[in-house]
């Protein structure tokens, strides 16, 4: 995860804490529900509203075939589980 400053640290636990509220507050405005672009995106506008920019991730699977996105890669996953992202070979990350 990247901190507004690509070099400085970043708050994870301001991070988890506004994860919590966006995913409190996400079933007011749509559901996540085959929705994970607008819901990454949606969330990474959200950190980056509150000087948080983690990357964002988008990965592939062959059998049956499906793409998939989640903010960001690596350690921390804010909006999905980490089992299910396992599953996805990452492609690409912006």
């Amino acid at each position: 995860m990247r901190a507004a400053r690509p070099d400085g640290p970043v708050d994870r636990d301001r991070a988890r804490w506004l994860v919590r509220n966006f995913t409190h507050l996400r079933p007011i405005f749509y559901g996540a529900r085959r929705a994970c672009p607008l819901d990454s995106l949606t969330l990474l506008q959200v950190l980056a509203g509150f000087g948080l920019y983690p990357w964002w991730a988008f990965g592939v699977r062959t059998s049956p075939f499906h793409v998939y996105c989640w903010p960001p890669p690596g350690p921390v996953l804010f909006n999905d589980l980490p089992e299910r992202a396992r599953r996805y070979s990452p492609i690409v990350r912006i």
